[in-house]
């Protein structure tokens, strides 16, 4: 062989070596520091008597492994649901003073969850303890004198997949109410990383459009048409592969932050519709 192309060729192998050596090393990276990626806990916890919040109060509950997830909640006016709420990866109960407060006017009551990690509560962030504490919070409705049909699960961005989850698994409740919603947490990722194999190595896929078949409730759901982190598309497929009844409000000239009072008088106008039609 020339000696110029075997040094061509030499040079060709180490740098393709050395690139899928840096190429795994990034996916290792990402591996290890996803949940740093994914999940945003801030760090101040402000109980509801500090905001001022009336009619609100703490009621903690003791997961089966020890962990403290804290619950806000605020009881509901006769004939009214009670509203399971699960707020975004970002969020925290202490930043819902003004929804708790519209929710009160609406006479809803709420049970509003603040997951593991999250300000209040113990433990770490993880899809599995999400759904396993947001399951044990609809029993702890229940055990507390909540009737099941008047819950329903409600969630925000990433809360969706947590009130999906808990919907199906617990299809006595009234309605399912998502805001931000999204077919699934890798969808979302492989826009961001195009580069990577993100469906391959997810340790929190929440996978919403493979549970949301098994939601047997009216399913309503809202997302603003300029959503840049829970993009319309995901939730258009979403929808798709959900049952009936169920209703889709795309809000124009709307991001991913939907002002706090937008949609509720929608949700309550659904409600009454499919309730009315269900006593046909």
């Amino acid at each position: 062989m020339i000696p110029g192309r075997r040094f061509l060729i030499m040079t060709l192998a180490i740098v393709l070596v050395a690139a899928a050596v840096a190429y795994l090393g990034l996916m290792v990276v990402f591996y290890v520091i996803q949940r740093d990626l994914l999940f945003h806990p801030p760090k101040r916890y402000t109980p509801p008597e500090v905001l001022g919040l009336v009619g609100v109060r703490e009621a903690p509950l003791t997961t089966p492994d020890g962990d403290t997830v804290m619950i806000w909640r605020q009881d509901a006016a006769p004939g009214q649901p009670t509203l399971l709420y699960f707020h975004g990866n970002g969020g925290s109960v202490s930043n819902l003073d003004h929804l708790f407060e519209l929710w009160s006017d609406f006479g809803w009551g709420v049970a509003a969850v603040s997951y593991r990690g999250y300000p209040g509560s113990t433990g770490s962030p993880s899809e599995a303890a999400f759904v396993a504490d947001g399951i044990a919070a609809f029993d702890a409705l229940v055990a507390d004198g909540v009737a099941p049909h008047d819950i329903v699960p409600t969630g925000y961005s990433l809360g969706t997949a947590v009130a999906i989850a808990v919907a199906a698994a617990r299809p006595q409740a009234r309605a399912l109410f998502l805001t931000g919603a999204f077919s699934a947490i890798a969808d979302i990722a492989k826009r961001r990383y195009p580069y990577l194999p993100v469906h391959t190595f997810m340790r929190d896929p929440f996978r919403s459009i493979d549970r949301i078949g098994d939601v047997a409730m009216p399913i309503f759901m809202m997302q603003g048409k300029r959503d840049r982190v829970t993009p319309l598309g995901l939730a258009e497929r979403l929808f798709a592969a959900a049952g009936e009844p169920k209703e889709l409000l795309v809000l124009p000239d709307v991001g991913h932050n939907l002002p706090q009072d937008v949609g509720f008088e929608a949700f309550r106008a659904f409600l009454a519709e499919t309730e009315a039609a269900a006593s046909r």
